[in-house]
């Protein structure tokens, strides 16, 4: 009996912990050529537990938690446009209980860039725009986290986005460039060719 207490006690003390996320405010800039472009970026705070079951098998539950990043457009005298990506407010989520073993918690920005002008056109599709998108993956921590948008600043802080068009047979394969130079870290695409144009459908 006094062995199943002590036992106990430790499983109590091991699972009070919480975890969590934390992101505080923070503004990255960047550049695209003026009415070629739409942007849009979400933040997702995520934690989750594994329930307790009778089982070999693991189960989880997760919380989330999505917050649309404010970006702000504002158009220069060189033609371009100047993005602000900013989140105003500090933003947290934690998972706690003791009876919830292994918690861990991870925050994530996806970044959206749409073109403004040109579609997939592949089986009629003329109405969604051609997209590249960055995700910074993470893992669940089982700690306190202070996400920082590291990786993502460093690939657009500054820089000028633009999509890249090459025309090749019946498609055309569309890149992403950062200040002329292709984003290596992100796939390219292929698009329908409109042969009248050379170049993809517009958008409808």
């Amino acid at each position: 009996m006094k062995v199943f207490k002590v036992f106990f006690l430790l499983l109590l003390s091991v699972n009070t912990f919480a975890a969590s996320t934390t992101v505080n405010p923070f503004s990255i800039e960047f550049y695209t050529n003026k009415n070629t472009i739409n942007v849009k970026a979400k933040l997702t705070l995520a934690c989750r537990y594994e329930k307790v079951v009778w089982s070999d098998s693991a189960e989880y539950n997760t919380e989330y938690k999505d917050i649309d990043l404010t970006v702000s457009n504002k158009d220069q005298r060189n033609g371009l446009t100047k993005h602000t990506l900013s989140l105003t407010n500090k933003q947290y989520l934690e998972v706690t209980g003791i009876f919830k073993p292994t918690k861990g918690c991870k925050s994530e920005i996806r970044f959206d860039l749409n073109d403004a002008n040109y579609s997939i056109g592949w089986a009629n599709q003329f109405s969604r725009p051609i997209s590249f998108s960055y995700w910074n993956f993470k893992s669940y921590s089982s700690d306190d986290t202070i996400f920082r948008p590291t990786t993502l600043r460093d690939q657009i802080e500054g820089k000028l986005l633009s999509f890249n068009y090459t025309p090749v047979s019946s498609q055309v394969n569309v890149s992403l460039l950062a200040d002329g130079e292709r984003v290596t870290e992100i796939l390219g695409t292929n698009v329908a060719l409109n042969k009248e144009t050379n170049m993809p459908y517009r958008l409808k």
